[in-house]
């Protein structure tokens, strides 16, 4: 889940500073992503995915609905997962993290209606997956305050 943590530290948490109730909402999902890969408990794969699943629909209702994540920051949390979307979100489970019935390829068409952009004009030039060899990893996480 290392993956979800660098997404909301780098791309997600910096943008929601001056919101104190999504700052505080995103950064219960990182506890809870943290408890999760430090408890010495030993979770079954399907639990891990259900897991992986909710943490992932826990952040697309922030990013539909946080202004501080969508014009006030310039779509950029939202820009970035279109981007990185193969390297961010699991390929085997991008569909099950965003509802979907059918097993089907995500295209930028439904990205966009998905988070409702439709009259953002900087979606046009953004393709899925362009950058797919420059994905910055942090070294380690920071610890939050």
């Amino acid at each position: 889940m290392t993956d979800i943590e660098n997404y909301l530290l780098q791309f997600v948490l910096p943008y929601c500073a001056d919101d104190p109730d999504i700052n505080t909402k995103v950064r219960k999902i990182l506890k809870a992503i943290r408890l999760k890969n430090h408890s010495g408990t030993k979770l079954t794969k399907q639990r891990v995915k259900e897991k992986y699943i909710e943490n992932w629909q826990a952040i697309f209702k922030l990013l539909k609905s946080s202004s501080s994540l969508r014009v006030h920051s310039s779509y950029m949390p939202i820009k970035i997962l279109m981007m990185y979307l193969d390297q961010i979100i699991d390929p085997k489970l991008q569909c099950d993290c965003f509802q979907l019935k059918a097993k089907k390829h995500l295209d930028k068409r439904f990205i966009v209606n998905y988070f409702r952009l439709m009259s953002c004009k900087d979606f046009e030039a953004i393709q899925l997956n362009q950058m797919d060899s420059n994905y910055v990893k942090l070294q380690k996480p920071k610890e939050l305050d």
